[in-house]
């Protein structure tokens, strides 16, 4: 009987695991949401160097001191090209940042900032809200789907909980009836 509770005891926090989404594939998917998480915090960082009067690379390698630890060791590669007279596209290439990837997203607006004239710190803090949009937007994608990824282990728990504790006792309390 023990080794029967026990096995039922791993096999539901395994169910639960799996359906909390701590799977084979969760882990990647966590870490590039944290990191998408940390990118307005990162760009408050360098939009308020910039607004302060620091130069482009010098807000960069502040945010890449100071920045979320996700988006810190990508970005000392690219401050690193970026400080040898590196244009900002090679400088994305030496560090293989992906063309989706929101640090590739920020240089690219850095660098239009830097060709085009204008306000970079405006622009940023532009893109930072949009980025707390796409958050907000994913993890109330996220709430929705979590109502149904607990429908089953609610039900497996409840359904027998709720014979226990209202069938059974009618059934005990019950006289035997011949």
């Amino acid at each position: 009987m023990t080794g029967l509770a026990l096995g039922a005891f791993i096999g539901l926090v395994g169910m639960f695991d799996y359906f909390e989404g701590r799977g084979p594939t969760r882990p990647r998917s966590q870490a590039k949401q944290s990191h998408f998480r940390d990118v307005p915090d990162f760009l408050d960082i360098v939009s308020l160097a910039i607004t302060c009067g620091a130069s482009v690379l010098d807000a960069l390698s502040l945010g890449a001191r100071l920045g979320p630890a996700s988006i810190r060791s990508r970005l000392h590669l690219v401050v690193a090209a970026i400080s040898k007279r590196v244009s900002f596209s090679t400088a994305l290439a030496s560090a293989e940042v992906d063309a989706g990837d929101p640090i590739a997203v920020i240089l690219d607006v850095l660098e239009q900032g830097h060709i085009e004239g204008g306000s970079v710190a405006r622009r940023l803090e532009y893109l930072a809200v949009d980025y707390r949009r796409i958050g907000a937007s994913r993890d109330s994608a996220e709430a929705r789907r979590l109502s149904v990824r607990i429908l089953f282990p609610m039900v497996l728990c409840m359904l027998p909980s709720f014979a226990l504790l209202t069938i059974v006792p009618v059934l005990v309390a019950s006289p035997n009836v011949t």
